[in-house]
């Protein structure tokens, strides 16, 4: 066993040694982080020895953070740690969400200790809201079963049960079984604390068969079961679970107080008292009870209604402690079942005093007016002891109704923070469609003047070049001209040759018309495209359509295209203008789309365009 102890103290010195500032706490921060879930003891360690005055920034963020995390994972009070407050304030800034989430649920961790509940409650909710929003599942649930936590201290199991719900189905998403259980087994309880013990049963039996040799998940199931036993009043066979709990190092003082429970509703009264007096005292309202039951099945009934002020007296100042909390919650049912409890006392009660005055009718003809002394007396005293308990629910009642009225406003509220909420989200969807929207227009602009520019680029590169073959054209003329008068031997059909041959490389060839019409489609939103598609014509009319709307002459489109005379042109304008007008009437062009198409044929596109 020393031996296998050895690499792993010679690793934590090396990390020790390592962490000795700049980089080396980054290591040290990043080896603290991946150890954080299987060895939360080592990662503290880790993070103690590394010297804080030193960081700063994104180390100094991460160090709170993960100091927390550590403190909390190694059951840690965290109650006066503000710390976290940094990290808190760090992530928020810059925008890390997922760090932003973290730092919110162990600063709610650190409320939840000190018993801030208030305070907790907006750091789970926040950690929550971001957690969903970068989609982690765990970080989310882990929020919600807090939240549940904070309403099953103040009493609001409706509450409670909604937000463990919610854990639950987080953390199933999240498939971190090794945490699915326990939040499971949080159902449970909040399924009991709601009086609902057929699911709270079902759930202790899926716990169990699905424990797998967890000594941990076999004791929580084992506990939520025999408190559904307890309820209803199966009290046999709630007692062998208890004993068994008690086996566990996981027991509790409460733990004991139910076993008590269980001992006198067997009617083991003396075992029950004796067990009793074994476990310490902590102060708490059920071992009020429990002595107040003692009292009563003794028939010492002055001692049994002291106890039940003294009870009443507990659940008041627990109730008004979460009352204090100013969370709003679902109170109501706590004073319901409260009354309920009372009532039942009362019906017992009244029971019981039927079998007295039985035995009393018996005795009446020996006992004679002793007996109606004593009953007169009984009589009075149960008189008070009503009076008290209705006084009770009474005031039960009116809590009720202020409780109600509260719950109402803080549902109110919540409606309120979550419509602005949702208002604040819609008002960022709409800035950032904007500024998506703003980006386009720019990109779509800057590639309109791109795809302008190489067009007029491509059109003068043409007219250069075409310019410089007229201007040979010319020169070869005036040749032809003084050849004769000069003597030259150059033939004349030699010089009609050349010059032919320069008119002829005037004209358009496919690939410069094919690259004109796709530079023509970019700048103009596919206009020969479309052209096309409405306006079935020849290949040949094409050329002139397109010549036409970049505003050339007539004569410069028939030197260009190589027809025979500026006539060509004028013919096939007008043939294009009758298609177009057909396709109006065929329903494939609008009567928009002809007069632009017209207006476009004799003026060009250049200034519609504009």
């Amino acid at each position: 066993m020393k031996r296998s102890l050895l690499p792993i103290i010679a690793i934590m010195l090396l990390l020790l040694a390592a962490c000795g500032g700049g980089t080396a706490d980054r290591v040290c921060l990043n080896r603290a982080e991946t150890l954080m879930d299987e060895r939360p003891d080592s990662s503290l360690q880790i993070l103690d020895s590394i010297d804080a005055s030193r960081l700063g920034g994104a180390d100094r963020a991460l160090y709170a953070l993960l100091l927390t995390q550590a403190r909390d994972k190694n059951y840690i009070d965290l109650a006066g740690d503000t710390i976290i407050n940094e990290a808190v304030d760090f992530y928020s800034s810059n925008g890390d969400e997922r760090r932003s989430a973290m730092a919110y649920y162990y600063r709610g961790r650190a409320g939840y200790d000190a018993k801030d509940y208030r305070e907790a409650m907006v750091d789970f909710t926040q950690s929550k809201v971001l957690a969903d929003r970068t989609g982690d599942n765990f970080r989310a649930g882990m929020a919600c079963r807090n939240i549940a936590y904070v309403y099953y201290y103040l009493l609001c199991s409706e509450d409670e049960l909604e937000y463990a719900k919610k854990a639950y189905v987080y953390m199933k998403k999240s498939g971190r079984k090794d945490y699915e259980l326990d939040v499971l087994n949080d159902l449970g309880r909040a399924y009991y604390n709601t009086g609902n013990l057929v699911e709270a049963t079902k759930i202790a039996d899926q716990l169990e068969k699905e424990a797998r040799g967890e000594v941990r998940v076999q004791a929580n199931s084992k506990y939520l079961k025999a408190l559904c036993l307890l309820d209803e009043s199966k009290y046999a066979e709630a007692l062998p679970l208890w004993d068994s709990r008690m086996e566990y190092q996981y027991a509790t003082t409460l733990d004991s107080l139910r076993r008590c429970q269980t001992l006198l509703g067997l009617g083991r009264i003396e075992e029950g008292e004796r067990f009793l007096g074994e476990i310490s005292d902590d102060g708490s309202p059920m071992r009020r009870m429990l002595y107040m039951k003692i009292a009563r099945f003794k028939g010492n009934q002055s001692e049994a209604f002291s106890r039940l002020l003294s009870f009443d007296g507990a659940i008041q100042a627990q109730i008004d402690e979460a009352r204090s909390q100013k969370v709003s919650s679902a109170l109501a049912d706590y004073f319901e079942v409260s009354a309920m409890l009372q009532q039942a006392e009362l019906r017992e009660s009244r029971m019981r005093n039927v079998m007295l005055w039985a035995l009393l009718g018996l005795l009446l003809v020996l006992m004679g007016g002793a007996i109606c002394l004593i009953r007169f007396l009984h009589r009075k005293r149960l008189q008070r002891s009503v009076a008290t308990l209705e006084g009770i629910v009474e005031l039960n009642g009116r809590l009720r109704q202020d409780l109600e009225l509260s719950e109402l406003r803080h549902r109110q509220t919540e409606k309120r923070l979550q419509q602005s909420e949702d208002k604040l989200q819609q008002r960022e969807a709409r800035l950032r469609q904007s500024e998506d929207e703003r980006k386009r227009a720019e990109e779509e602009k800057n590639l309109l003047s791109e795809n302008i520019l190489r067009l007029k680029r491509f059109l003068g590169n043409l007219m250069h070049i075409r310019t410089e073959v007229a201007d040979k054209i010319i020169v070869v003329m005036n040749e032809m001209e003084g050849a004769g008068s000069k003597g030259k031997k150059r033939s004349d059909s030699d010089l009609l040759k050349q010059t032919v041959a320069g008119v002829k490389s005037l004209v358009f060839n496919k690939s410069e018309l094919k690259e004109l019409e796709t530079l023509m489609n970019l700048v103009f939103d596919n206009v020969m495209a479309r052209f096309r598609d409405q306006v079935p014509l020849k290949e040949v009319y094409y050329g002139v359509f397109m010549l036409s709307l970049l505003d050339l002459q007539c004569g410069h489109i028939a030197s260009l295209l190589g027809l025979k005379s500026v006539n060509v042109v004028y013919t096939r304008r007008r043939d294009m203008l009758k298609k177009i007008r057909e396709g109006v009437e065929k329903g494939t062009v609008t009567e928009q789309e002809e007069s632009m198409y017209s207006e476009w044929i004799t003026k060009g596109i250049w200034s519609y365009f504009a």
